[in-house]
């Protein structure tokens, strides 16, 4: 005879993900030269909600970076920008507000190479950070499979005997005003 799962066991399970780890160290206080100790709380545990999240983040960022000639953002860099989003979303860090992109990825440049990713970097739990991975390779293949499908129906559009040069250039404008939307879209998955 097997058991059923209960709302005890699928509560107990869901808590793992309130649950906070300190990680406590010491430094200087910039302000007063003193050596005080200071936390930084990590949730070890990464909620699906959250992870879709962070990716949302990291892909607002990527389209925004991708839009701008005067920012070098490097493919290489790509993995430690997922790292960073998810030490961003999973910690009690400090997250840059501001709207401008050069600002936000000055940030991250900045925060990458301090000692604190690396302190954050250390205490992530493989597994978890998997989930993370796991998720960006699977919008990136919905991406690619609904970017495929799109050109694949513009072209079929284009190669279309529309009755009237106006219905053709309707269409053709239409798909055009569109590509945000099409870019929201593959945001969201």
């Amino acid at each position: 005879m097997t058991n059923k799962v209960t709302m005890q066991m699928i509560e107990a399970d869901y808590n793992k993900y309130k649950e906070a780890v300190q990680i406590e160290f010491e430094d200087t206080d910039p302000k007063t030269n003193e050596i005080k100790t200071y936390t930084i709380n990590l949730f070890p545990y990464f909620e699906p909600q959250r992870i879709d999240k962070a990716i949302m983040s990291l892909q607002k960022d990527l389209i925004e970076l991708n839009q701008r000639e005067d920012i070098k953002f490097n493919d290489e860099l790509i993995p430690l920008f997922v790292i960073y989003h998810t030490i961003l979303e999973f910690t009690d860090l400090p997250k840059p507000r501001s709207k401008s992109i050069q600002r936000r990825f000055s940030y991250f440049t900045s925060f990458v190479n301090s000692k604190y990713f690396k302190l954050v970097e250390e205490h992530l739990i493989e597994s978890e950070v998997y989930k993370v991975w796991d998720k960006v390779m699977r919008v990136v293949l919905e991406s690619e499979r609904l970017e495929r499908m799109a050109n694949k129906f513009k072209n079929e559009l284009l190669n279309y005997d529309f009755k009237t040069p106006e219905i053709r250039d309707a269409v053709l404008n239409s798909l055009d005003k569109n590509k945000e939307w099409f870019d929201w879209l593959i945001l969201k998955i």
